[in-house]
């Protein structure tokens, strides 16, 4: 269970006044029980590194108790269009470092190349000498390298998790993966909409539910295990879809999955009615925030798996008036 005492602490992280330049990972994730880094430029040295552990006058300090203190997490995704740009990135306070990442199709491929036969650019810059070097210092670092795959279209997530032979094809391909270029797993972030434009959810018979995503991961997770029992298999969950709808079994993937981040963020969008925050700590009535998210989840995913997906990101809104969450012009 999370300790009453851990949510304001992890409020007053989102209250850092923190100004940083040229940050090279577009999010960074943190266990919910755990320390918080942000993720910064290499070339700023070992003593400007921003962090809310740090005693200055513009951080304050963030503490948190894990059941094992020693096993904190702090994971940065790395898009492929961030390696793109050659740029060096500061790896040390990284535990793991999970390259964004891969599409994968309806029957279990890993999409590498493109119509016209040209490779796709994930696949360039995965096999890129920049990315080739930061593998280097991340096994010096001990941080680990996993890969995401992404998957965004229904009819994909619906093929790949409900057909076996899709499955399996997937499987076979993301070990061969993990073994050929020596990785240590798997992100996995699967996202569907789950409802029609009518509001009416999904049902059995014209998308798959929970249980086609539990047996999925249920094969996926076992199956890498096999492969290798260090092997870790992290999945992402929509910190909004988690409260409202039953496309995840939380309970389910809590069991199988090593790792469950919580994308806490995209509460608010250019698709939204009125302006606010995209990770408000605490929601207005009737709005969601990263508080109900977190507590949704209590009692339902071992607090030791639960990762706290932090955007360094946001909007400016040309707001009709100077009025906190108002309409906003396009």
């Amino acid at each position: 269970m999370i300790e009453s005492s851990l949510l304001p602490k992890v409020k007053e992280f989102f209250k850092l006044n923190i100004v940083a330049s040229d940050i090279l990972i577009t999010f960074i994730l943190l266990t919910i029980f755990g320390s918080i880094y942000l993720v910064i430029p290499k070339k700023l040295s070992d003593s400007t590194i921003i962090s809310p552990l740090q005693k200055t006058n513009k951080l304050s300090i963030v503490e948190g108790t894990a059941k094992d203190s020693s096993k904190k997490e702090v994971i940065g995704f790395l898009p492929s269009w961030i390696v793109a740009q050659n740029t060096d990135i500061f790896i040390k306070p990284l535990t793991q470092l999970i390259y964004f990442g891969f599409n994968v199709n309806e029957n279990g491929d890993i999409v590498r190349y493109k119509e016209d036969n040209t490779l796709v650019l994930e696949w360039h810059y995965f096999n890129s000498s920049s990315f080739k070097q930061l593998k280097k210092e991340a096994k010096e670092n001990n941080t680990k390298i996993l890969v995401a795959f992404k998957l965004f279209d229904n009819e994909t997530v619906d093929n790949l998790i409900s057909n076996s032979v899709s499955t399996n094809y997937f499987i076979r391909n993301a070990v061969a993966l993990l073994e050929e270029y020596d990785l240590d797993g798997i992100n996995l972030d699967i996202e569907y909409f789950t409802q029609h434009q009518n509001g009416a959810g999904f049902t059995d018979s014209d998308f798959p539910t929970a249980k086609f995503l539990n047996a999925f991961l249920t094969k996926v997770v076992s199956e890498l295990k096999k492969a290798d029992p260090q092997y870790l298999v992290s999945v992402d969950v929509n910190a909004t879809v988690i409260l409202k709808d039953k496309a995840y079994d939380m309970v389910k993937i809590g069991e199988v999955a090593d790792q469950v981040i919580l994308m806490a963020y995209d509460y608010r969008m250019p698709s939204s009615l009125r302006a606010g925050p995209v990770a408000p700590i605490n929601g207005s009535i009737n709005e969601h925030s990263i508080n109900e998210s977190v507590a949704s989840l209590v009692g339902r995913v071992p607090t030791e798996k639960i990762i706290l997906g932090i955007p360094l990101y946001g909007y400016e809104w040309q707001t009709v008036n100077r009025q906190l969450t108002k309409e906003f012009t396009s």
